[in-house]
């Protein structure tokens, strides 16, 4: 094995016996060419929650696999088990959609290239939530300010004059 070669390049190499007198003569050159390989997991992986829907945030790794990352796939999978919801993405943030508010899952994010899909990022959790209700107030009908004034009219509380308006 000879490190600190990269991948996807050209290199000519020769083979030498070393021996306690010495030396043998290298071997004729072999051209080699090192193989890419799938690229390193995402790192720093945070997770926004939004009604049925996680935004996922990363950083490239360093390590491509010595070939360009192609895309990400972000994958979330409910704890205690159940059906992944996966989506793609060519650069962060990835959004994963159709995810049930309530529901906590724990989301990863690969990269990808030309040899494969590399390993997953390291989990975060997330919970959706659906958004808040806007408080309604009821207003009543002219039939039932009618009847409220009926009422105090009744029971001396009201106007001596009842006026439409």
């Amino acid at each position: 094995m000879v490190p600190g070669l990269t991948n996807g390049t050209l290199y000519d190499c020769t083979v030498t016996t070393l021996y306690a007198a010495g030396g043998s003569v290298p071997s004729a050159p072999a051209a080699v060419t090192p193989m890419a390989t799938v690229p390193a997991a995402p790192t720093g992986v945070t997770a926004t929650a939004a009604p049925t829907q996680a935004s996922l945030a990363f950083t490239a790794p360093a390590d491509t696999g010595g070939s360009p990352i192609t895309g990400y796939q972000a994958s979330c999978t409910p704890q205690g088990g159940g059906t992944a919801v996966t989506a793609t993405g060519a650069a962060s943030p990835i959004v994963v959609a159709g995810l049930t508010n309530g529901t906590t899952y724990d989301c990863t994010v690969a990269a990808v290239n030309a040899v494969g899909t590399g390993a997953a990022s390291a989990p975060v959790a997330v919970t959706p939530q659906a958004a808040p209700v806007a408080a309604v107030t009821a207003v009543p009908t002219l039939w039932q300010w009618g009847l409220m004034l009926l009422g105090l009219a009744a029971a001396g509380l009201g106007a001596r004059r009842l006026r439409r308006g």
